[in-house]
């Protein structure tokens, strides 16, 4: 029977925060979900 486990991105294990973004990683296991927020303003060529 597979493990059942519960996170929420409100407490992420990693938290990455580069210029008007905010980046929430969470890991279940083997696997990783990742929330992204983007800012209004945020483009590619200034941001990253």
């Amino acid at each position: 029977m597979a493990n059942l486990s519960k996170k929420s991105f409100a407490e992420p294990d990693e938290l990455k925060t580069p210029p008007k973004t905010n980046a929430a990683v969470v890991k279940l296991g083997n696997i990783t979900a990742s929330k992204l927020t983007l800012e209004p303003g945020w483009k590619w060529s200034e941001c990253v």
